[in-house]
């Protein structure tokens, strides 16, 4: 992350790097927004919550972050914290593989495969992990 929204670095303390990026997120730093998110879906500083991350996920991607995008196209395909959307999830991706995040673009293939009648091939999707 930038200067202005870097989590405290020397510490290593989950929680006041949590703290750190929800102060920068509300002030609308979106890489702060998509870090926040990335902290809600791992538990990390904060308590595990995939409703709040996929929230701050879709801030993130609606300000343009390609890697909030692509995380939350996996929320979305999965149902995680959000209701289940595979036409949402594949827009989401479409947009973050264009902006040439390599998970999305890697998603983009394992998603139409998935949405088939078959239930696809069961591979995981990728998460571009924010730190």
């Amino acid at each position: 992350l930038p200067p202005a929204v870097a989590a405290p670095g020397a510490t290593g303390d989950a929680a006041a790097a949590a703290a750190h990026c929800e102060r920068a997120a509300h002030a609308g730093h979106a890489e702060a927004m998509a870090a926040l998110g990335a902290h809600y879906l791992a538990g990390r500083g904060v308590r595990l919550d995939p409703c709040r991350a996929a929230g701050w996920l879709e801030k993130a991607a609606e300000a343009g972050d390609a890697k909030a995008m692509a995380n939350l196209a996996v929320l979305l395909f999965h149902g995680l914290g959000v209701p289940r959307d595979e036409a949402a999830a594949l827009r989401w991706c479409e947009a973050a593989a264009s902006a040439g995040e390599v998970a999305a673009q890697q998603n983009l293939a394992h998603m139409s495969r998935e949405s088939t009648a078959d239930g696809g091939c069961g591979q995981p999707l990728v998460f571009e992990v924010v730190d």
